[in-house]
């Protein structure tokens, strides 16, 4: 290969060793002389001439010129399809066309077509990778997606994931990745699925996030005020804890679907924002993990999952599943007071130690009547600054992303599992039933086994203080 590619133009070059230069000292002028000629020649030649202008033809009048040139010669092609076609032949062209069209009637021969000998239309090749599931696999997931959507069900990334694992597991399990296979099914593996399938996402405008323009200086005096108030009130790693909202979807993806382009409305059966709740998280510096806050939607206890969830956890509801300043005062009452009072206890500490909770500037936590609460059972605050949550915040630099990661990776598998059944069982392609009275005890037990293992690994909550710069 040429290596013109990888220098300049001569004409545009000043950097080639002066032969009379410093390399001069260890490499002799003449050898300096023949590498420079020789670095000329090379970027000299320039760029590679363009390709001549091609017919671009159909198929079928490939097929009918290289049938012509197989009767008559390939000159006599170019000059009656040049003249009929208003278009410059190559011979090359013409040559390769009919070559693929005695390959393709020689193929008709062989298979016994004797009764269509007519070549019609010269093979296509096909362009771009192989298929990662290969054809047949590749079409029933496409199947499937297609009599999801038919049937108003919702198509996400996450859906495609969980619908084509089941559907590979189903024809041989040892294909995946997970048992050895060559086939691993990625999000950007879905999204190119639904993209071949001509599906855009569609999903609703949000405000930009806002950023800080000094946001070391911010960060820098963030950590001063922290550590000024655990050094002068010596407060102890147990009682330095940040707390923080999270919206969990309790269907991943809930908040937008996929559908056909140059569709006008999206139609999504049954989704809404009843399937997503809010959690409250905390964390301590010790990397002590507290029992959290689950707010869902709804004026009744009705709307609580039918589930025993453990008697430390606060479960509540809002109309809209929002935190506001009665759940903040409900959530300090329910979690933070006694997590203090035992921990004073614990240690050995006198009742009126201070400690430290670290929040952002959410309003309905920021209110008169919280900090007076926190105030008087001797807690101090300092808040996460305006816009810098997602960097400085413990609880979101190492809680909440995973939350929501492991919440999706649980429905992929068990939406996985409710496509098997249907493939075992032979029933008709129907969009798996995501009704709130099935899905609400699901995402429970699955918040319940995710708070086990955080609370089993403290690495995780001390992470989050690190990366916020609390922690060394």
């Amino acid at each position: 290969m040429s290596l013109y590619c990888y220098f300049p133009e001569a004409s545009k070059r000043s950097d080639l060793p002066n032969p009379n230069g410093s390399l001069s000292a260890s490499v002799s002028p003449a050898t300096i002389r023949a590498a420079n000629e020789a670095v000329k020649s090379v970027t000299s030649e320039g760029k590679s001439k363009r390709r001549g202008s091609y017919a671009k033809l159909a198929p079928a009048k490939q097929a009918a010129i290289g049938k012509y040139a197989s009767l008559h010669g390939n000159q006599a092609a170019i000059r009656h399809f040049s003249k009929q076609l208003e278009v410059e032949l190559k011979v090359t062209s013409v040559h390769t066309w009919k070559t693929k069209y005695l390959a393709e009637l020689n193929r008709k021969r062989k298979a016994g077509e004797a009764d269509d000998l007519t070549v019609k239309s010269l093979p296509v090749r096909k362009r771009g990778r192989p298929l990662l599931l290969g054809e047949k696999l590749d079409s029933q997931v496409k199947s499937y997606i297609q009599a999801v959507r038919g049937g108003g069900g919702v198509v996400t990334t996450s859906i495609t994931m969980a619908a084509a694992t089941a559907i590979v597991q189903k024809a041989d399990r040892t294909l995946l990745g997970e048992n050895g296979g060559p086939i691993t099914i990625t999000n950007n593996w879905a999204k190119s699925l639904l993209h071949r399938m001509n599906f855009v996402k569609r999903r609703g405008s949000s405000t930009a996030k806002l950023t800080v323009t000094n946001f070391e200086a911010v960060k820098e005096q963030f950590i001063i005020d922290v550590n000024a108030v655990v050094e002068m009130e010596e407060i102890p790693p147990q009682l330095v804890f940040n707390w923080d909202q999270t919206g969990i979807s309790i269907v991943p993806g809930s908040s937008w679907t996929m559908e056909v382009k140059g569709s006008k409305r999206v139609e999504i059966v049954g989704m809404g924002d009843k399937r997503q709740i809010t959690a409250v998280f905390c964390g301590a510096l010790s990397g002590e993990f507290l029992p959290p806050q689950l707010i869902y939607q709804g004026k009744t206890t009705a709307c609580l999952p039918c589930y025993k969830f453990p008697d430390d956890w606060h479960v509540t509801y809002t109309p809209n599943h929002w935190s506001n300043e009665d759940k903040m005062i409900e959530y300090i009452e329910s979690i933070i007071l006694p997590y203090v009072e035992g921990k004073r206890k614990e240690l050995k500490l006198s009742v009126d130690q201070p400690a430290l909770a670290i929040f952002d500037v959410f309003k309905g936590q920021q209110t008169e009547s919280v900090l007076k609460m926190l105030e008087e059972n001797n807690i101090l605050v300092v808040s996460v600054p305006a816009n810098c949550t997602d960097r400085l915040q413990p609880m979101d630099l190492s809680i909440n992303k995973s939350v929501k990661e492991f919440m999706r990776g649980k429905f992929r598998d068990w939406y996985s599992e409710q496509v098997q059944d249907q493939l075992s069982e032979g029933k008709e392609i129907t969009p798996v039933d995501l009704k709130m009275s099935t899905m609400k005890p699901l995402g429970a037990r699955w918040l319940v086994s995710l708070y086990d293992y955080i609370t089993e690994n403290r690495s995780i909550v001390e992470n989050g203080f690190k990366a916020a710069g609390l922690l060394s």
